[in-house]
């Protein structure tokens, strides 16, 4: 199997990953968009990053199986930063992203498995997850929860007033300052890729 296709078949299981990580977060209340922009973020980040990072290399090629894999370790840390996830939780998602991240490089690469590197990018992962603090809808999703009901009790009873629109208008800027959070974590990500790409 080519490299290429080794990395592609990476990117499509962190695909459902993602997914299921997205259908976790919205049973329990949460919201899917700061998810899945979490997932894009994480992804564009580390896979240009990396692709960067190999330009700049002597030989200046672009592994593109590499860069799947990278897109797809990213883009579930991502999709981690998006939920409800406390700090101590996401040192635990980083230590594992990061874990199988080094064995998926490898499967990638056509090489034996090196556990002790395994190891080593699961306890960077993990810190990376710590330092980096909660996902973005720690201490959301009662909130969420709360005006999603109030806004679906109103539809059933047929009301339109001022109660039902600013329940609208509190879960949109939860959810919108969840999506925010994301968004000014991106040059955090910058600099833990680059990390990872040189550690």
């Amino acid at each position: 199997m080519p490299e290429w296709l080794r990395g592609l078949c990476v990117l499509g299981d962190a695909t459902l990953i993602v997914a299921a990580i997205t259908v976790a977060t919205v049973a329990i209340g949460g919201a899917a968009a700061p998810v899945l922009i979490g997932t894009a973020v994480g992804a564009g980040v580390s896979g240009s990053v990396f692709a960067i990072t190999q330009l700049a290399g002597q030989e200046h090629l672009i592994s593109l199986g590499k860069v799947f894999a990278d897109m797809a370790i990213g883009g579930i840390t991502g999709a981690f930063g998006g939920t409800s996830l406390n700090a101590i939780g996401m040192e635990i998602s980083g230590s594992a992203t990061g874990f199988a991240g080094s064995i998926a490089s490898d499967f990638v690469s056509g090489d034996s498995i090196n556990w002790g590197m395994a190891i080593w990018s699961g306890i960077l992962g993990g810190a990376i997850g710590y330092f980096g603090g909660a996902g973005a809808q720690n201490k959301k999703i009662s909130d969420l929860t709360k005006y999603r009901n109030r806004i679906a009790d109103c539809r059933r009873k047929g009301i339109t007033n001022k109660y039902y629109t600013g329940a609208v208008k509190k879960m949109s800027s939860i959810i919108a300052a969840s999506n925010q959070a994301i968004i000014r974590n991106v040059p955090y990500a910058f600099i833990t890729a680059l990390i990872d790409q040189y550690i």
